[in-house]
C-alpha cells in the first residue's frame, strides 16, 4: 500500500492505530500528542485537534504570502467536490477493489455516495449507525458506532 499525505481524523487515536496495525500491519513512526504518523504515509489526527483548528483558530489560519488567500488543508470539506484527478483515481480504485469498507456515512449525498455505487467487488462491509441504501449488496452490515465495531476486532 502506498499512500501520499492521507490524513484521517479519528475519535479514538489508539483504537485507530490498533485497527490499522491489525488490518494492514502499519507501524507508528511518530506519535506527537494527538498526531500519529504510520508507515506507508498514513497520518491519524485526534478529532479534538481538528475541531480546535477549525473552530477556535479562525483568526490564526495562515494566509498565502503571494496571493493573500487562506491556506487550507489538502482535504475535501463537506459540500465540496473532489478534485477531478482524485475522483478519477477513486473510480479506478473502485473498479479494481475486491473489498470495500464503508464507515460512518449514510451514503445520501456527496462523492462518497456516488463512488460507493461504482463498487462491484466481492466483499462490501458497511459500518454505520443508521441504514444505508447499499445494505442489500453488503456481505456484512454493522449498525453501531465505528469505535464499537473496531473494538470487536
Amino acid at each position: 500500500m502506498k499512500l501520499k499525505n492521507v490524513l484521517i481524523v479519528v475519535k479514538d487515536i489508539e483504537r485507530s492505530r490498533k485497527f490499522y496495525y491489525d488490518l494492514f500491519g502499519l507501524d507508528v513512526i511518530l506519535d506527537n500528542d494527538g498526531n500519529m504518523i504510520l508507515t506507508e504515509g498514513l497520518v491519524l489526527q485526534d478529532e479534538s485537534i481538528w475541531k480546535k483548528f477549525i473552530f477556535d483558530s479562525k483568526e490564526k489560519i495562515p494566509v498565502c504570502e503571494k496571493c493573500g488567500k487562506m491556506v487550507r488543508p489538502d482535504v475535501t470539506l463537506y459540500g465540496e467536490f473532489l478534485p477531478e484527478e482524485a475522483y478519477q483515481n477513486a473510480i479506478n480504485m473502485m473498479n479494481s477493489a475486491d473489498c470495500l469498507i464503508i464507515d460512518g456515512t449514510s451514503l445520501e449525498v456527496g462523492s462518497a455516495a456516488q463512488l460507493a455505487h461504482l463498487f462491484h467487488g466481492d466483499h462490501l462491509i458497511i459500518i454505520n449507525k443508521g441504514k444505508t441504501k447499499l445494505e442489500g449488496r453488503a456481505e456484512l452490515v454493522f449498525h453501531d458506532s465505528i469505535g464499537k465495531v473496531l473494538s470487536m476486532l
